[in-house]
């Protein structure tokens, strides 16, 4: 019995010894956290300051040390930020600090954060934080494109596209350059929003002249509404380059009534087919009628169908309308009074006057429908009120 217990005992002597003595081995071999302090700090070393942040997330004299390095090295502040990208440790770590000392996003001023990350650190931080990036703006550009981030997506503040694109401003003024490809979307939707033309303008002015699309497209409208036709047309052409559909379906509008550039509707189909091919109804609609019509393109009532057949897919009650008067008349299709009626009515309930008209008179007459002078009166009197209608929008 006494040979068994003896055993056991060194057995369990054994299995406490080795891991003691690997433990031993360990800390003698790993650097303290002041060597390691000693090479994290300026960033020189990222591998220790990534060790640095292991031990700091276990043991709270850890967390107390590289806490203390960080807000006091701007460097070893960057280099965390860097580690941040790509390790979730890093990230935690500067997020916890951000997080209870919100003056520790000074140390970001130097580095060009994304951003995802910027989000990301909006959203963890106390709302007393973005008070002191607002007093930090002055010297830190990071803190204006944060306060960007902070204003478009309304973390601790209210979501304001304006605040949101003056803030991304004053960041690319300051030297931030990745600032520009959030303020043109910015100021867009600052135009958006804006209550009067001419300010809705100025917002879409700023976005146009830094290439956006959307707000070029925008601007042409503008201009538009207040009868500047040429300048109208000069944006909308700016954005069909860069092959915005609305602004190559308004183009060729341009080119098809010939405002704000000379008449030519080669070049006004041309467009319509480029919004058209991206799926724009109307575009589809204006395709059809050209070559319903020959207007710059061969007559060609078959190819017509096929674009009024399209638009008709997105409801275009300009395309069911037409489509209803091609089934009348069998162009391009057998012709077909009951299939004309089924457009009309589509078209007719979407309130075009003209559809309306038709069917009173499919009504009327017994076309692809039972004589009915009720019917007949009925679409006469809403074909009147939607007249009105328009002309009181105009």
């Amino acid at each position: 019995m006494r040979r068994h217990i003896r055993a056991w005992a060194q057995v369990l002597l054994l299995l406490i010894a080795v891991p003691l003595g690997i433990a031993s081995a360990w800390l003698v071999q790993a650097p303290t956290m002041e060597e390691l302090e000693d090479k994290a700090a300026g960033g020189a070393d990222p591998d220790a300051l990534l060790k640095m942040v292991h031990r700091a997330s276990m043991y709270p004299e850890a967390a107390e040390a590289l806490g203390q390095l960080l807000v006091h090295d701007a460097g070893a502040m960057r280099a965390l930020a860097g580690l941040a990208i790509s390790h979730e440790e890093a990230m935690e770590c500067l997020l916890a600090l951000a997080h209870y000392q919100p003056e520790s996003l000074v140390y970001l001023r130097d580095i060009e954060i994304d951003y995802s990350f910027a989000l990301g650190l909006l959203e963890r931080v106390q709302a007393d934080a973005i008070e002191l990036l607002a007093v930090y703006a002055e010297e830190c550009p990071n803190a204006c494109f944060m306060l960007g981030v902070a204003y478009e997506n309304g973390c601790h503040v209210s979501q304001n596209w304006e605040q949101a694109a003056a803030w991304y401003g004053r960041a690319y003024d300051a030297g931030y350059t990745l600032a520009a490809s959030y303020y043109a979307p910015a100021a867009y939707h600052a135009g958006l929003e804006a209550g009067e033309l001419s300010t809705a303008a100025d917002w879409f002015l700023e976005a146009a002249e830094c290439g956006y699309a959307a707000a070029q497209c925008a601007l042409g409208v503008c201009y538009a509404e207040v009868n500047d036709a040429a300048s109208a047309a000069y944006w909308y052409s700016q954005a069909a380059e860069q092959g915005m559909s609305d602004a190559q379906y308004n183009l060729g509008w341009c080119y098809l009534h010939g405002e704000g550039v000379a008449q030519d509707a080669a070049e006004a189909v041309r467009l319509f087919l480029q919004a058209a091919e991206q799926g724009d109804d109307l575009a589809q609609y204006y395709v059809g009628r050209a070559y319903e019509l020959g207007e710059g393109v061969s007559q060609d009532y078959a190819e017509a169908v096929r674009w009024y057949q399209w638009s008709v897919e997105h409801q275009n009650a300009a395309a069911q309308c037409a489509l209803g008067h091609c089934y009348a008349q069998g162009h391009g299709v057998e012709q077909s009074w009951s299939q004309a009626v089924h457009y009309y009515q589509l078209s007719a309930e979407q309130n075009r006057s003209e559809a309306q008209l038709a069917l009173a008179h499919c009504y009327e007459q017994g076309l692809g429908v039972a004589r009915d002078a009720a019917m007949a009166q009925y679409w006469r009197e809403c074909a009147a009120t939607t007249s009105q209608q328009q002309l009181n929008k105009s």
